[in-house]
C-alpha cells in the first residue's frame, strides 16, 4: 500500500500531537481503533453505526463486529502481527453499506508495535460506480440501437433511390433528423423529450422563418428515449413532404398536429398523433416525396413503439394517424 507524505520537526515530539491528531481523526469521519499487540483495545474513534459495543466494559472484535467479521479481523491482524505488511480489504453490510478496512502496525511510544484498524464508509463512491456502469451499460445499448436505426435507413433509402445524389439527399436529410432528437433527449439527461418540442425542432429545419406553419395541439407528454427518435423520424417525413408541396403550390400548404393521452377500450391509455395537411384550392394534388415515406410511416415506425399507423389521402389533404401505449411516455 502506497503511503501519502507525512512529516514533523525532529526537535518537536510527537506526543505534543495527539490532541490535535484526535480532534482532527474524530472530524474526519474516518473509524479507528488502536490495539496493543495482546489484542487489548486501547482507543477508538468514530465506530459506525453498524457496529456498537458496551463501553463501560473492554471491547472485543467478536462483540464488536459480530462472530464471522471479529473472527476475519483477528486472523487479518494476527498476519499482520508476523508479516510487519498491510492488510486491507472490503465488506458490504446489508442496509449500511460498503465499507473499506486497512490494518497496519505502527510503534507505540515505548517501543511496542500498536496495531491499527482503519475503517471507512466508502458506500457513497460504490453508489457513484454503480451509477456510471449503469450509465455506461445504457449508453451502450442505446449506440447499438441508433446504428441498428442508421443502417436501416441507410438501407431503405437505398431502395427507393437510382442514383447517389438522391440517396445522398434524402438520407443526410433522414440523418439530421435522427440527430436533433438525440440532443433533445440527451439535453433531457436521456429520460426522453417533450413532443412539442420534438415538433419544433423538425418544424424549424424547413421553415425557419415561420415555424406556425405546423400548428401543434394537445398534450405535451415526455417521449421516451425510443419513442422520440421514431416519432422524430415520422415527423421529418410528414414535414419533408409538406415542405415539398408547399414549394410546389407557392406557400399554399399548412398543418396541424395533434397529440392525445386517451384510455382504450380496456382502460389502458394510449397516445394518439395525428397529422392533417391541408392545401389552398387549386393546389396540386397531394403526394409522397419518395417511395421510402410510406413504408417508414405505416410499418416501421408503429413497430418500433409498438403501435399502429394510418395514412389518408383525401383530396386536397393528407392525413397521418400514429397511435402507441403510453408506456412509450410519460408526463413532466
Amino acid at each position: 500500500m502506497k503511503r501519502n507524505l507525512t512529516w514533523h520537526r525532529k526537535d518537536y515530539r510527537e506526543d505534543r500531537f495527539r490532541d490535535g491528531l484526535i480532534l482532527a481523526l474524530v472530524h474526519s469521519g474516518v473509524c479507528v481503533c488502536a490495539q496493543a499487540e495482546s489484542g487489548e483495545y486501547l482507543f477508538v474513534a468514530n465506530m459506525h453505526k453498524s457496529w456498537q459495543f458496551n463501553q463501560d466494559t473492554d471491547p472485543v472484535d467478536t462483540e464488536i463486529f459480530g462472530e464471522d467479521l471479529g473472527q476475519r479481523l483477528k486472523l487479518a491482524k494476527r498476519r499482520v502481527l508476523e508479516s510487519k505488511k498491510t492488510e486491507e480489504f472490503e465488506i458490504h453490510i446489508a442496509n449500511d453499506g460498503f465499507f473499506q478496512i486497512v490494518i497496519d502496525l505502527v510503534g507505540g511510544a515505548y517501543g511496542e508495535p500498536l496495531i491499527l484498524t482503519m475503517i471507512k464508509d466508502i458506500s457513497e463512491e460504490r453508489h457513484r460506480e454503480q451509477v456510471l456502469k449503469n450509465l455506461l451499460r445504457e449508453l451502450s445499448h442505446r449506440s447499438k440501437n441508433l446504428l441498428a436505426i442508421v443502417l436501416s435507413l441507410a438501407s431503405q433509402t437505398a431502395r427507393g433511390q437510382s442514383d447517389l445524389a438522391s440517396f445522398l439527399k434524402i438520407f443526410r436529410g433522414r440523418i439530421f433528423s435522427l440527430s436533433a432528437s438525440q440532443d433533445l433527449v440527451t439535453d433531457m439527461s436521456w429520460s426522453g423529450a417533450g413532443f412539442h418540442d420534438l415538433v419544433e425542432n423538425q418544424v424549424k429545419k424547413y421553415f425557419p422563418d415561420d415555424i406556425t406553419r405546423v400548428k401543434v395541439k394537445g398534450d405535451d407528454p415526455v417521449l421516451t428515449p425510443n419513442a422520440a427518435t421514431h416519432v422524430g423520424l415520422a415527423l421529418h417525413e410528414l414535414i419533408v413532404n409538406l415542405a415539398s408541396r408547399d414549394a410546389q403550390n407557392g406557400g399554399a400548404v399548412s398543418a396541424v398536429i395533434d397529440c392525445w393521452v386517451l384510455p382504450n377500450e380496456e382502460g389502458v391509455d394510449e397516445t394518439h398523433i395525428t397529422w392533417r395537411e391541408s392545401a389552398n384550392s387549386g393546389a396540386l394534388q397531394p403526394e409522397f416525396t419518395n417511395v421510402f415515406s410510406e413504408p417508414m410511416l405505416q410499418r416501421i415506425i408503429p413497430a418500433s413503439v409498438s403501435g399502429s399507423a394510418e395514412i389518408d389521402m383525401d383530396g386536397d389533404t393528407v392525413s397521418y394517424s400514429l397511435v402507441f401505449p403510453s408506456a412509450e411516455n410519460r408526463f413532466n
